[in-house]
């Protein structure tokens, strides 16, 4: 007689969990619950001071620290109404990019690794280990907490550096025709994948997903590709760093499987690898004069803002203003906002975020349902959930 196999599956990691129940290798049931660190960051955040909240929200998201930041501080920005100088915006820019890249190739190790192509994975996170020592060089810092301050960064990306951030990305160029080999051009993964995961286009409206899933779905949807600051009057406020580099056009798919979203994976390394040389080059040749305006300290390297554009006497007192706005930033794997509400007083009145973290989890259900076994840790690393383990 045939006994009954059957086991339970639970994944951990820092926005919730997943609890996947399999008999007989098939899984059965998905439940996800989401932790409240959110909710607790709300509440720090409404009963903190104006500066305390920058420090403290470039520590809530670790690998995605410098998206996640930067969503808070134009929100803030946008309130004070804060001019950001150009090179400042070309600086970040630059380092939203590179994580984007990083998260992706990430991404695509953790879907290698889950059909046993572990020699890439290894050849991943040793790029990662480069970037963060590369980094390191550069800003003199290998992780970007508290860098991105009110108008600006803490740190500029000197001239003579520019050409080694530039060629450590056309490494990185190199290797994506290798992922390119074993992924895409594998007729026995893409057969395998062509059916898995399967998220239709209104099905990733319906569950609001965002990011490289829902593109893949064929859901023209990229924050970097619209107005990204809304206030209460539904009025658009334009904050958007992209603007600097002219047209954008998101990376569709429309299969909606593991296969259509590993190759929007890699277009969008290839697509940020460009926009970061563009940057670059435009910060190589950026004459003095273009930021002698801005603050700068005495090791050379701070960049904050222009000093016209700042009420320090706000900022000194930790004052919101009274306005109601909601600002967003494309983070690798999906849309990352703030809802900020402010009455004139040290304190926030409300705040609210909405991380696309909880929209995954909740079409997650639907999509590993009556999936193999062997298949759910390859459809999760798909959805870029397995990057925050």
């Amino acid at each position: 007689m045939k006994t009954q196999r059957s086991c339970c599956i639970e994944i951990r990691f820092a926005v919730g969990k997943i609890n996947i129940a399999i008999e007989e290798g098939v899984v059965t049931k998905c439940d996800t619950k989401i932790t409240s660190i959110y909710y607790n960051a709300e509440q720090y955040i409404q009963t903190h001071s104006l500066l305390e909240n920058i420090s403290f929200i470039s520590r809530l998201s670790v690998h995605e620290s410098i998206n996640v930041t930067l969503a808070f501080v134009q929100a803030i920005e946008q309130m004070l109404s804060i001019q950001v100088p150009k090179r400042s915006q070309y600086v970040r820019t630059i380092l939203c990019e590179g994580e984007r890249i990083i998260s992706h190739l990430l991404t695509l190790g953790n879907i290698a690794f889950s059909i046993g192509v572990h020699p890439l994975y290894a050849q991943i996170l040793h790029i990662h280990k480069h970037y963060e020592l590369l980094c390191e060089k550069i800003f003199q810092r290998s992780n970007f907490v508290d860098f991105f301050v009110l108008g600006g960064s803490k740190c500029n990306i000197a001239t003579e550096l520019v050409s080694l951030w530039i060629k450590f990305f056309e490494q990185i160029s190199s290797v994506v025709p290798i992922v390119e080999s074993i992924l895409v051009n594998n007729n026995i993964f893409k057969h395998r994948t062509s059916h898995l995961g399967i998220i239709t286009s209104n099905e990733a409206i319906g569950y609001c997903l965002s990011g490289p899933v829902a593109r893949a779905s064929g859901v023209v949807f990229d924050v970097r590709d619209m107005d990204n600051c809304v206030e209460d009057s539904l009025s658009t406020l334009t904050n958007s760093s992209y603007e600097i580099y002219g047209d954008f056009s998101p990376i569709l798919k429309s299969d909606g499987n593991v296969y259509a979203r590993v190759l929007v994976y890699i277009e969008e390394i290839q697509q940020s690898i460009n926009i970061m040389k563009q940057c670059l080059n435009k910060l190589h040749v950026m004459e003095d004069y273009e930021y002698k305006s801005l603050f700068i300290d005495a090791t050379d390297r701070c960049i904050f803002f222009d000093l016209a554009s700042i009420d320090f006497d706000a900022i000194d007192k930790g004052l919101y203003p009274t306005r109601r706005l909601y600002n967003a930033v494309e983070c690798p794997n999906g849309e990352f906002g703030i809802y900020l509400a402010g009455d004139g007083k040290s304190r926030l009145q409300r705040c609210k975020i909405n991380n696309y973290y909880f929209h995954l989890l909740q079409a997650l259900e639907q999509i590993i349902l009556g999936q193999n076994e062997e298949d759910v840790f390859l459809i999760i690393s798909s959805l870029g959930l397995l990057t925050i383990v």
